[in-house]
């Protein structure tokens, strides 16, 4: 309706609601002008740590490996978005860009497999909530790239009441995708009940100094100091 609208110039301007395919088709019409920016949400593949075999840093290092990232946001959102290898985004002021840190190398992450026991891979649920697009689509490109190192996921398309209930309050999953909007909130990762069950007394503590430094420089040492420390642990 929105699009409608906008191409009978009945409105002037419409805002993000508008799908990547249409953004793209949009940008062709010389009419009209895209205009396109950062945003605070962070989209991510979130892994269950206490669930076997994701609880070995070997597997959730190879699934790291097999994910092509840019073959993600080309095929989900039409290329409308970067990657960004940490849980900050790129107008956070601590960001630091390990983008380059693990690129995709699916040989690798058979090596990895293969040396964490699983040579022949393994089977896990991969559950997406039905309201956003995003999710499910990159839910389905990811699930077809790890299925090329042996890895099986099962696509589970739930309600986004259950979503909350069963995923984020019950940790009942494997793995999910899912945008975070909230800016600047790495602390997340220092809660060992959160839904990412990841528990890392160092990276708790590094938490309790970034909160605690006064010094601007030292402060962002420690977040980048914790960008890589989840990086390095593949959460």
């Amino acid at each position: 309706a929105q699009l409608a609208a906008l191409r009978a110039w009945d409105v002037d301007v419409i805002a993000y609601d508008l799908s990547p395919e249409n953004a793209a088709l949009l940008e062709k019409d010389p009419r009209f002008k895209v205009l396109k920016g950062h945003t605070t949400t962070d989209v991510i593949m979130a892994i269950n740590n206490s669930r076997r075999p994701l609880n070995d840093p070997r597997v959730r290092q190879a699934i790291t490996l097999a994910i092509d990232r840019q073959a993600v946001i080309q095929g989900a959102v039409a290329g409308y978005g970067s990657p960004i290898g940490s849980h900050m985004d790129p107008t956070n002021p601590y960001y630091a860009d390990l983008t380059a840190l693990y690129p995709y190398n699916p040989e690798k992450a058979k090596q990895l497999l293969a040396e964490a026991g699983y040579p022949n891979g393994f089977s896990a649920v991969l559950k997406l909530p039905e309201p956003y697009a995003y999710a499910r689509r990159s839910g389905e490109i990811i699930a077809d790239q790890l299925s090329k190192v042996g890895i099986k996921l099962l696509i589970e398309v739930i309600q986004w009441g259950q979503w909350i209930d069963r995923v984020f309050k019950n940790a009942d999953y494997d793995l999910t995708v899912i945008g975070h909007a909230e800016p600047f909130d790495m602390e997340i990762y220092g809660r060992p009940d959160y839904y990412f069950r990841y528990n890392s007394p160092k990276f708790q503590d590094l938490m309790k100094k970034a909160e605690e430094e006064m010094n601007e420089q030292e402060r962002k040492n420690i977040y980048a100091a914790a960008q890589r420390m989840i990086a390095d642990d593949f959460v």
